[in-house]
C-alpha cells in the first residue's frame, strides 16, 4: 500500500458531542476538488468528485 500521509494546505480541529453523551474530536480536511482526485489517482484509485454549492464536495471511487 502506499503512503498517503500529508495534509491539505489548511485543517481545523473540533470536538463534537453525540447523543449519548460521548465527545469526539474531528479534524476537517480542507481540499481542493483536483488536488485530491489527483492525490487518489496517484495510488491508484479511479475517483470523480463534484462540488455541490461551491462549499462542499462529495466523490465516489473504486480501485482502478
Amino acid at each position: 500500500m502506499k503512503d498517503v500521509t500529508g495534509s491539505p494546505a489548511s485543517s481545523t480541529r473540533a470536538r463534537r458531542s453525540l447523543g449519548d453523551g460521548r465527545q469526539l474530536d474531528v479534524v476537517k480536511l480542507f481540499w481542493n476538488a483536483d488536488e485530491l482526485t489527483d492525490r487518489l489517482r496517484a495510488i491508484g484509485w479511479s475517483f470523480d468528485i463534484r462540488l455541490v454549492a461551491d462549499v462542499f464536495m462529495y466523490g465516489v471511487g473504486a480501485p482502478a
